[in-house]
């Protein structure tokens, strides 16, 4: 008796989870025209379709299945299949137009001149990004390191391509950078009263060193003194 009852209920289930094909197509619910590119979704068959130019689909869910209906500007729908419904029927599905109520804003212009130029200074300011911040400080220290000519005026002759690549390249950022922690190290001197020990724009100075070499001609073996020389480094620039 138990295994005629659960192959009953094996035969009753299984026409319910069998895909049928099913045709309709979708309108506007007071104009009957048809709505193109409407999205319709099997919840149970978990696959879906779109309509064509002219409204019309074709989607395989099962017998009993809910069929959801989307499209922009329309409000949705959920149409529910059941048993009485054959592939032979078509269905036609119709959508209300989605009416979306935006809030009233009253744009009135200034009354005077005054009022605007109040309004605009006491604007609060956009903070500005790190990015931009340090590109400023680069700029700046790269004006500072260039002496101007003529009149104040600097005249660039050069590319584009190769002021970047002078401003953007390796020897151009350590520069920049010896430049900026010597600003830094002048203002802390500053601080502190030294202002006899602050560091020039421009700094050069000279480095009094000895070289050797081996005299292979020597017969003690002992390096050789060399005459000793000056070596000019010259930092920021």
């Amino acid at each position: 008796m138990l295994c005629c009852l659960v192959a009953v209920a094996q035969n009753v289930d299984e026409p319910q989870h069998k895909r049928m094909d099913f045709y309709g197509y979708v309108v506007t619910a007071d104009s009957l025209r048809p709505i193109r590119n409407t999205h319709i979704i099997s919840k149970m068959a978990h696959c879906g379709t779109i309509t064509n130019q002219q409204g019309k689909f074709h989607i395989q869910a099962r017998r009993v299945d809910t069929l959801w209906v989307s499209c922009v500007g329309y409000t949705r729908r959920l149409i529910a299949i059941d048993s009485t419904l054959t592939s032979a029927d078509t269905l036609v599905i119709r959508l209300l137009p989605e009416t979306i109520t935006l809030r009233e804003v009253t744009v009135l212009p200034f009354t005077n001149y005054e009022s605007f130029k109040e309004m605009l200074v006491t604007m609060p300011s956009i903070e500005t990004p790190d990015e931009i911040k340090r590109l400023n400080e680069d700029l700046n220290d790269l004006w500072l390191s260039r002496a101007p000519s003529g009149n104040g005026m600097v005249t660039i002759t050069a590319s584009p391509i190769q002021y970047l690549y002078d401003k953007y390249n390796k020897s151009a950022r350590r520069q920049a950078t010896l430049r900026r922690n010597r600003r830094m190290y002048n203002e802390v001197l500053r601080e502190q009263g030294r202002t006899d020990e602050l560091l020039p724009d421009s700094l050069d100075f000279s480095v009094d060193y000895k070289t050797y070499e081996l005299d292979e001609a020597a017969e003690t073996g002992k390096p050789k003194a060399m005459v000793p020389r000056k070596k000019y480094i010259r930092i920021g620039q």
